[in-house]
């Protein structure tokens, strides 16, 4: 689930009944927190992990993506928010991107990502498009601003 990008408010009571499914079914919920850039298109206020705390109440395994962290160090960041959850239950846990996506964490926040009651894990963006960017340095800035024009062909708020 992406709340920022699906318009889903994940505290809504209209969600109660997909909880519910999923905990009796044992399907963990994977769902974005923090702040989302790839397919942006509602406010990031929707990707906050203590939204999340009906489904939690309903039984549900809660996989939080980004530990609610943001990618720009002038973003809300809802990472603090996320470990305070974490540690306080063992169905609540996080996955961050190897690929260094939310720099502010690995620079930041190690201690605390340790201290998280060893809730997080590696996961992948794949398909998410590159932010080309950030490479520079690692490529030129010249070929940096090529990949970026390449569009996202699973943007669909552009068409």
């Amino acid at each position: 689930m992406a709340p920022g990008a699906q318009n889903i408010q994940p505290d809504d009571p209209r969600c109660l009944p997909f909880y519910d499914m999923l905990a009796r079914h044992r399907i963990p919920l994977l769902c974005h927190t923090g702040s989302e850039h790839t397919l942006k298109a509602f406010p990031d206020k929707l990707n906050d992990p203590r939204r999340l705390a009906p489904a939690l109440e309903r039984g549900v395994t809660v996989i939080a993506a980004h530990c609610g962290a943001r990618l720009f160090l002038h973003e809300k960041s809802y990472f603090q928010a996320w470990q305070e959850m974490a540690c306080a239950t063992n169905a609540f846990t996080g996955k961050l991107a190897p690929s260094g996506d939310h720099p502010d964490m690995a620079a930041a926040f190690p201690a605390p990502l340790a201290a998280a009651c060893g809730k997080t894990g590696v996961c992948s963006d794949f398909p998410v498009a590159p932010m080309p960017l950030s490479c520079v340095g690692q490529i030129s800035l010249r070929r940096a601003l090529e990949l970026r024009r390449i569009p996202n062909p699973f943007d669909q708020a552009s068409k």
